[in-house]
């Protein structure tokens, strides 16, 4: 990812990943405690282009970035790496369908 931001803009560095990676049916995931990251943003959007199902993690403020996204999972903590640590106990669980 920092390979990336280098050559590219930071705010277009999931944008750029998900164009050619992402297909229909895949999930993008968005973590971003105010949901107003120009990149997360950016990610998301291109995501519902491609027919990805577009899941953002944020806090509990309206964010931008839910406007772009399928799923909105909003934590109720606004403290630095709330978001985050949702974020690592929810994909600690085994989300595979039977």
């Amino acid at each position: 990812m920092t390979a990336c931001g280098n050559d590219l803009l930071y705010d277009q560095i999931f944008e750029r990943q998900i164009d050619p990676l992402g297909n229909p049916g895949d999930v993008a995931l968005g973590i971003s405690t105010g949901g107003n990251s120009p990149n997360v943003v950016k990610g998301l959007t291109e995501a519902g282009k491609k027919g990805l199902t577009a899941i953002l993690m944020t806090g509990p403020r309206v964010a931008r970035a839910a406007g772009f996204s399928d799923i909105v999972v909003a934590v109720p903590w606004l403290e630095l790496g709330s978001c985050a640590r949702a974020a690592r106990r929810f994909l600690s669980r085994d989300l595979r369908a039977d």
